[in-house]
């Protein structure tokens, strides 16, 4: 009989410490995609719900404007009381949906926290804003004389290119389409010139720090992304935002369905 009760005991024990685990590994999950900041943690306790609802309309007109072009649109809206209680800021739900111009129809929906909303805010409102510093598209294509630097970042996009990386180190004028792997980089004409003048041996080394270098071992240069392409895929980024974000708490469903299995 004794025994019979140390086993259950046991087993109980083993049950308790499973269902542990799981909640542990279940608020581990929950933490993973946005990891709070000491900033961001201090701006959810110094928000005000006035200066919110502000913040809120002033992003869904940025985000209109922004994609004016396009036939669908990205809007937040606050679900229906849940920001009436004194603890409004734990409580709170926006609801983030993709809707139609032409019938107003909401094709992807999904709900946020403040937390997650403003983790979504302070991404695309940097990325929006650094674009539009570019009064005119051809500031992406200007020439090193035009401008000091040019950087922009999206989740699916990156690049920086600044004065001293823009020029060909020989000619200093040109912009350089070919790197070698000493990182001295050169424009296709300096570079042309330099192996036609020497020797088949001579012509395997770096015209300036005289490195050995193969044939095949020079990389070329990427051309810096256009304005257009580069507002076209922000675009998509934002108009793609519910499903993504419904993807990614799927992805962490299955995740846990699969630990309990």
């Amino acid at each position: 009989m004794s025994q019979e009760r140390r086993l259950h005991n046991n087993s109980n024990d083993d049950g308790t410490m499973n269902n542990r685990h799981q909640m542990e590994y279940e608020i581990a999950s929950d933490n993973l995609e946005f990891i709070p900041t000491f900033l961001k943690i201090k701006q959810i306790i110094l928000l005000r719900h006035s200066d919110f609802i502000n913040l809120l309309n002033e992003f869904n007109d940025t985000l209109e404007k922004f994609t004016r072009d396009e036939p669908y649109y990205l809007r937040f809206t606050i679900v229906p009381h849940s920001d009436s209680n004194v603890f409004w800021k734990a409580l709170i739900r926006i609801k983030c949906s993709k809707i139609s111009r032409a019938d107003q129809s909401r094709l992807n929906e999904i709900v946020l926290s403040l937390q997650q909303f403003l983790s979504v805010h302070q991404s695309l409102c940097q990325q929006i804003a650094i674009l539009q510093k570019c009064s005119s598209p051809t500031l992406y294509n200007s020439s090193p004389t035009d401008q000091n630097s040019s950087s922009f970042s999206t989740a699916k996009l990156s690049f920086s290119i600044s004065n001293n990386d823009n020029e060909c180190c020989i000619c200093m004028d040109r912009k350089p389409n070919l790197v070698l792997p000493c990182t001295h980089k050169f424009c296709d004409e300096c570079f042309h010139e330099w192996s036609s003048q020497t020797s088949p041996t001579s012509s395997q080394t770096c015209p300036l720090c005289r490195v050995d270098v193969n044939s095949d071992s020079g990389f070329v240069l990427a051309e810096t992304p256009k304005y257009d392409n580069v507002k076209k895929m922000l675009t998509e980024s934002i108009l793609s935002l519910p499903i993504d974000l419904k993807n990614r708490a799927n992805d962490g469903t299955s995740m846990i369905r699969s630990y309990r299995e």
